[in-house]
């Protein structure tokens, strides 16, 4: 699934549809994985989002994880406006080595954090 939007009416439109659904699905999650990892693969953190859009981290957390349809629409909008992106799926195609350096940094940060809490368990 990809999703376009040089029509903004209709990718609108989409989004509200994902959101009056009261069960999630594939469908959603697909969706905000391609929405969360193009905002990855340009180095964008939760905080510098909320900063360029005008809302609070916390509501760019929730837009990200199907929790806030206003914000959502936002950032997308931003990620066309200031970064002509046209298709999640395309983008995220053309930046595959982004998108694998931030999964590996997060496993590295995700092994000592377990490094950490095994030391501190044995510590007991």
């Amino acid at each position: 699934m990809s999703y376009f939007y040089d029509d903004p009416f209709i990718l609108h439109f989409e989004i509200s549809n994902l959101f009056s659904m009261n069960q999630k699905n594939k469908h959603h999650e697909t969706f905000f994985n391609q929405v969360k990892g193009v905002v990855r693969s340009l180095d964008l953190d939760q905080a510098l989002l909320a900063q360029k859009i005008g809302v609070s981290q916390a509501n760019v957390s929730k837009a990200l994880n199907g929790g806030n349809e206003k914000t959502l629409l936002k950032i997308i909008d931003f990620l066309a406006e200031e970064y002509n992106i046209s298709n999640f799926n395309e983008h995220l195609a053309a930046n595959p080595e982004t998108e694998l350096q931030q999964i590996k940094m997060e496993l590295v940060e995700i092994k000592t954090t377990l490094q950490e809490l095994k030391a501190l368990i044995e510590k007991k």
